[in-house]
């Protein structure tokens, strides 16, 4: 009975987060599926319900990551490119799913390259929609500690991407 409410109140959430890691339905509902089993062998969770959002969320994160990384390792993911090497290769006449599929690829690798809470925060507030507001009080955050991580994860980022760009500028000359 409680896993049924906890799954009406929060399953969508779940998925969609799954849903926009992975590109793929089938392979977000197995990441829902095996988030509410865990949550089943872990009933300890329920009865912290005020933290129960966040620990969905991360255990679909984590999940979603996971396959991710097996897929890279089994080599079907575009995982280990650099975005500048992929967008030199795609022609102007590649389809919005290849680019859907670099863009994927490019913004995990820089998930990955953050800590656990700031990777959440990115996650609540870019991909699930949340407000700056939502997002502080579902990690139990000021609004301005939210906000910070969220200014260094950007700024991160656009160095890595602006490297990755000079490297392959250096290459290329």
């Amino acid at each position: 009975d409680d896993i049924a409410q906890v799954y009406r109140e929060h399953g969508f959430r779940v998925y969609y987060r799954a849903l926009r890691l992975l590109g793929s339905e089938a392979e977000a509902k197995d990441v829902v599926q095996e988030v509410f089993v865990t949550l089943l062998q872990r009933r300890d969770r329920l009865e912290e319900p005020g933290r129960m959002a966040p620990w969905l969320l991360k255990a679909a994160t984590n999940r979603a990551l996971n396959r991710i990384r097996d897929r890279a390792s089994r080599g079907e993911a575009l995982e280990g490119l650099r975005l500048v090497e992929l967008d030199a290769q795609l022609s102007t006449s590649a389809s919005h799913t290849d680019k859907d599929q670099v863009e994927r690829a490019t913004v995990r690798r820089l998930l990955d390259d953050t800590d656990e809470l700031s990777r959440e925060i990115v996650l609540a507030y870019y991909f699930d929609g949340l407000t700056l507001q939502e997002v502080a009080d579902l990690y139990r955050l000021s609004i301005a500690s939210a906000h910070r991580r969220l200014k260094r994860f950007l700024a991160k980022s656009r160095k890595r991407l602006e490297r990755d760009a000079s490297v392959l500028a250096g290459v290329e000359g």
